[in-house]
């Protein structure tokens, strides 16, 4: 049942009251009436009133009067007054209008007209409250989810802003809103952006639907980045008279890296414009991350990320302890880079020391989901004295001065590092010319049979023979050819030289019936996916038996896709290929894997050799590798033996085949036909 609307009548004639109280009653109202302007202030008190006859002409005071008091609270939406006056009074007609009456009646009153007036304020302020019942729920729900919306007449560039507009966007309450003050706040490009839009929107072509990412300035000099979306209204000839919509902020999400917590790129450079003096920039490089997504996917590589930014920040937050100093602003750039700025530190060598140390914190094994992962790192330091875009380019140039010195090295920048920046890019380009020119040449290092030194066959392993720069080994270039994509293309090149050359020596040694190869197998080659059908063509082309390639594959590329692997593996053993098992115990381990995936060999790291001979653990460790590998009916190659005391452990543990400087360092290829030439190898000093 609808609720009746309620009137009151104020007039301090009796006669008029009754008359106008008992009409309005029958047309279905509830009416209060007040004699005087006081009284009505008392009945106003007491009663929620939806409309007001008011009597121009009363003792004391008039009811224009009272119009003012009561429009100094509420306005003509909250509560109509319809005033009645004399017919030929117009002068105060104008008044009452202009003192915010919202309609008018003369005396004497004509009923059917004042009924008209009275219903038709009272339906306009039903629509005033429902749109606003509806203006405060869009407001509350915007609000709840964090929005704040405006409304700008593209017309005359008045802005009408909610609350929650001001408080997302931090402009103060006192700040008048409209379009120059928002452009003024914008980011320059963003203001080019935004006039731009208005220019075309205005003028041209007004589409129906917006949205945008803005960078507003705050009255601190810090900035927010706000995503604006809404809606544009068109005129007739399509352009846009007004833009409605919401602003949400952002900046969270723009400035903060979600895996880690850590800032980001855009609030490092950010943090770097303005460096109070001895201020420091650390970037740090994850050495052999893309290398554990290769193999063990994207869950995994996260994970070690994590753990990463966990021992990053323990080791700052205890030296913050220990120094009474606030945590360092830490940041994840890239998925393989983290930055540290480091403020109020006067010496270098300090920096310096602290960077080894993050180094040294995060090289310890991480075990993930039964996985052990061992990984390091690379760090350049630059001091920031210009922008934040400068410094870290400073750190980024002596970055990778330290990442083409050494695994785990730590580089200050200096000015002459533009220049090798310069030879890193020269060497990426002599690189592919290298492949395009053949300039690369495969070296061969024999494997021995340990008990009676004959050679079984050789490993194949490339090196560039650079024009002006001469040899060039492959720790130098190789993980460059990786980053460049050019590890494909060589790693087929070094097969079919291989393939070729050992088809060459089986022809001309026919009695060496157990003569083998071995080539290097790349995650890149491996992830690459067309393996298996490259070698079935080098196969083809160069005439080599499938039973004489062996391919060495390292720890890290056997873990990724095990279905991928599986299939490729499958594929490979089918056509008599032998796969050996590089580097065992220096990546990513699991007996599991190592069963399931049925290697012919597997190849002790020379690491594990280092200390066999005085090292009791260490000697247990390769008697539990050779001891293992039996168990699957496995091979085992020994790498790096150098010593004829490594020579006798590993003869006395049952190791079978060994490659090292003991019997020769790697050689081109018509050295390692010499060597065939001789019957045995024993030693070569």
């Amino acid at each position: 049942m609808l609720q009746k609307s309620k009137l009151l009548v104020v007039d301090d004639e009796e006669p008029n009251r009754d008359l106008l109280s008992r009409r309005l009653k029958k047309a279905g109202f509830d009416v209060e009436l007040a004699a005087s302007a006081q009284e009505a202030l008392r009945v106003l008190e007491r009663e929620e009133i939806d409309l007001i006859l008011l009597d121009y002409m009363m003792p004391e005071m008039s009811g224009i009067d009272l119009l003012k008091i009561l429009r100094a609270t509420q306005s003509q939406s909250d509560l109509p007054v319809i005033m009645v006056t004399a017919l030929s009074d117009s002068s105060r007609v104008v008044e009452a209008l202009s003192s915010g009456a919202n309609d008018y009646v003369t005396k004497p009153i004509d009923f059917p007209v004042a009924l008209a007036r009275v219903q038709t304020q009272l339906e306009r302020r039903r629509q005033d409250r429902d749109l606003k019942v509806k203006a405060e729920r869009l407001s509350l729900a915007a609000s709840g989810a964090n929005e704040g919306l405006f409304d700008w007449n593209l017309e005359n560039d008045e802005i009408y802003v909610s609350e929650s507009w001001r408080r997302i966007s931090g402009i103060d309450e006192g700040e008048t809103i409209d379009a120059l003050l928002w452009l003024e706040r914008l980011s320059e490009d963003g203001a080019r952006e935004m006039r731009s839009n208005l220019n075309r929107w205005r003028y041209d072509n007004a589409p129906d639907q917006f949205e945008n990412e803005e960078l507003l300035r705050q009255a601190d000099g810090s900035y927010r980045w706000l995503l604006v979306n809404g809606t544009i209204q068109k005129n007739r000839a399509g352009l846009g008279k007004r833009m409605v919509g919401s602003i949400r902020n952002i900046t969270k999400s723009k400035t903060l890296d979600a895996l880690t917590g850590f800032g980001n790129k855009t609030l490092l450079v950010n943090r770097l414009e303005k460096p109070t003096p001895g201020t420091w920039l650390l970037l740090l490089h994850l050495d052999r991350y893309k290398r554990v997504v290769d193999s063990l996917g994207a869950v995994v590589g996260d994970a070690l990320l994590v753990r990463t930014a966990e021992r990053i920040e323990a080791l700052l937050a205890a030296d913050c302890r220990t120094q009474g100093k606030s945590l360092p602003f830490i940041a994840r750039l890239t998925d393989e880079q983290f930055a540290v700025v480091i403020e109020d530190c006067a010496d270098k060598d300090a920096i310096e020391t602290t960077a080894s140390r993050l180094i040294a914190a995060i090289e310890p094994v991480v075990n993930i989901d039964g996985i052990a992962l061992s990984t390091s790192a690379n760090i350049g330091i630059a001091m920031a004295v210009g922008g934040g875009s400068a410094t870290l380019l400073d750190a980024a140039t002596a970055l990778e001065q330290a990442k083409l010195a050494a695994r785990g090295k730590v580089m200050q920048f200096e000015e002459k590092m533009r220049g090798n920046a310069r030879g890193r890019m020269e060497f990426e380009n002599d690189l592919r010319v290298a492949l395009e020119q053949n300039q690369f040449v495969v070296y061969y290092q024999p494997k021995i049979k340990l008990a009676v030194g004959e050679v079984s066959g050789f490993e194949a392993l490339v090196r560039w023979a650079h024009p002006t720069r001469g040899l060039v080994p492959p720790d130098l270039f190789i993980p460059i050819a990786e980053e460049c994509g050019l590890m494909v293309p060589l790693g087929n090149w070094i097969l079919r030289e291989a393939c070729k050359t050992m088809k060459a020596w089986r022809n001309e040694f026919p009695e060496r019936t157990e003569l083998e190869v071995s080539v290097n197998v790349s995650a890149y080659q491996m992830k690459d996916g067309g393996l298996a059908s490259r070698v079935r063509e080098v196969l083809a082309e160069t005439g080599l038996e499938p039973h004489a390639l062996q391919l060495e594959i390292t720890e890290s590329v056997f873990i990724f896709d095990k279905k991928e692997t599986m299939r490729i593996f499958d594929e490979l053993t089918a056509m008599g290929i032998k796969l050996h098992l590089d580097d065992f115990g220096t990546g990513y381990s699991s007996l599991q894997y190592l069963s399931a995936l049925r290697f012919d060999a597997l190849k002790i790291d020379k690491s594990f050799l280092k200390k066999l001979c005085e090292d009791e653990p260490a000697f247990d460790l390769v008697k539990s590798i050779i001891g293992m590998a039996r168990d699957l009916s496995m091979m085992v190659v020994a790498e790096g033996i150098e010593t004829e005391a490594q020579h006798a452990h590993l003869l006395a543990l049952g190791c079978e085949y060994g490659q090292g400087y003991l019997f020769s360092k790697p050689v081109p290829g018509e050295a390692a036909r010499e060597i065939l030439l001789r019957p045995k190898i024993i030693s070569h000093s």
